[in-house]
C-alpha cells in the first residue's frame, strides 16, 4: 500500500476561511480516485516552514508508529505564513532547500506545490517576494529532484470567480477540487515513475 502525505499549513489541511472549523482538504480527492493509496494530512494552519524541515524529520522518523508504515511520497505546501509574516526571501528558500533534502534522504518522492496569490501580495512588496519563491520552487526542481505543481499559475488570485474564500487567502471547496486535480495527475505520475526506478 502507497502512503502519501500532505504536508504544510492551513491551505495544506485545507481550510476554507480563517477561523473556520470546516475543512475540505486535497487529500480526499486522490484517496476517492486511487484505493491502492493511503492518504494522511499533516497540515497545521498557522504553521510556518521555519518549523516545518523539523517536523517533517520527525514524522518521518516516526511514520512507522504514528501512520503504520514509511511514507512514499509527500505532497508539500508551506510559506504563505512566512511571507505574510515578513521573513526574507534567502530564509524561506534554505527552508524549502531543507525540505527537498529530508525527502530525499528519507526516501521519499516530493511534490512541491508553488504558494498561491492572496489579498497581501500588494502588501509591502509581498507579490514580488512571493514570485521569487515560486521562481525558485520551479527552477531548481531537477537539481533539487522533485516534481512541481504549479497552483500559482493554475489558481490565479483575482482571475477565476468562486476560487478563493472571503478571508482572501484560503480556497473554497472549487478551489481545493481544482488543487486535488492538479495532485492526482502528478501523484499518479509520481508514483508510475517510482515503482518504475525499484
Amino acid at each position: 500500500m502507497v502512503k502519501v502525505c500532505f504536508f504544510g499549513d492551513s491551505l495544506t489541511t485545507g481550510m476554507l476561511s480563517s477561523g473556520s472549523d470546516k475543512y475540505y482538504p486535497p487529500s480526499a480527492v486522490t484517496a476517492r480516485a486511487k484505493s491502492k493509496w493511503t492518504v494522511v494530512n499533516e497540515g497545521i494552519p498557522g504553521d510556518m516552514l521555519s518549523e516545518m524541515p523539523s517536523r517533517l524529520s520527525s514524522l518521518l522518523r516516526d511514520s512507522a508508529r504514528k501512520h503504520r508504515g514509511s511514507i512514499d511520497v509527500i505532497a508539500f505546501l508551506g510559506g504563505t505564513n512566512d511571507l505574510r509574516m515578513g521573513r526574507k526571501t534567502e530564509e524561506i528558500v534554505s527552508d524549502l532547500r531543507n525540505i527537498a533534502e529530508i525527502s530525499r534522504t528519507n526516501g521519499a518522492a516530493l511534490i512541491m506545490i508553488t504558494i498561491p496569490g492572496n489579498s497581501s501580495d500588494a502588501i509591502a512588496g509581498i507579490g514580488a517576494k512571493r514570485a521569487s519563491v515560486n521562481d525558485f520552487i520551479v527552477g531548481e526542481s531537477e537539481e533539487l529532484n522533485y516534481t512541481v505543481v504549479d497552483i500559482s499559475s493554475a489558481l490565479p488570485f483575482g482571475e477565476e470567480e468562486g476560487m478563493y474564500g472571503e478571508d482572501g487567502v484560503h480556497l473554497t471547496r472549487k478551489g481545493y477540487k481544482k488543487v486535488g486535480d492538479l495532485l492526482l495527475q502528478a501523484l499518479t505520475a509520481v508514483l508510475k515513475r517510482t515503482s518504475k526506478e525499484k
